[in-house]
């Protein structure tokens, strides 16, 4: 697989894209390979999809002994607006974006569930720049919004680092 992720690196750097993430799966009794890739702009259509195909089908094809034995079906896609990221090559791709994160237990004044920009992860922990509470749809919501409008709430943090063991998510968050 390795040898498979050098390829599409490499196909996508040529062609001025960021490979996100290639796996090998199943899709039906035929095996798949997903590739999926961004632009800088954040931008990528079903022609940038179709010439990372190209380039990738023809490089695999070549390979003698073929790296992906058997036939196989290659879906190259965009990572989504709300992918979820779990590799550290999306958290090094998705720097600066915004993300919604959930933690496996509740942090001080954020909550359990916030939004904020991500700003990178290192030695297994990942930071976030202005950090903000997601409002929860709970009994406890009324509770939360008459402290904050009572001035009881304590300060939000400019930036929060938080070890990844204790995340269950982190996913883009779109900004609309």
């Amino acid at each position: 697989m390795e040898k498979v992720t050098d390829i599409a690196e490499s196909v996508c750097k040529t062609l001025g894209y960021i490979l996100v993430d290639a796996k090998i799966g199943q899709q039906g009794s035929r095996r798949s390979l997903t590739v999926a890739i961004h632009s800088k702009d954040g931008q990528i259509g079903f022609d940038d999809c179709e010439k990372v195909s190209r380039q990738l089908e023809e490089l695999l094809d070549s390979e003698e002994p073929p790296l992906i034995p058997g036939a196989f079906l290659l879906e190259v896609e965009s990572p989504g607006l709300d992918r979820e990221l779990k590799t550290d090559r999306e958290f090094s791709v998705f720097k600066g974006y915004s993300v919604e994160v959930k933690a496996r237990q509740k942090l001080d004044s954020i909550g359990d569930s916030f939004t904020g920009t991500l700003i990178g992860v290192k030695n297994g922990v990942a930071s976030f720049a202005n950090p903000k509470p997601l409002v929860s749809k709970s009994k406890n919501s009324k509770a939360q919004k008459s402290k904050a409008a009572k001035g009881e709430s304590q300060p939000l943090p400019k930036k929060l680092d938080i070890e990844l063991a204790k995340l269950s998510k982190v996913r883009l968050y779109p900004e609309v």
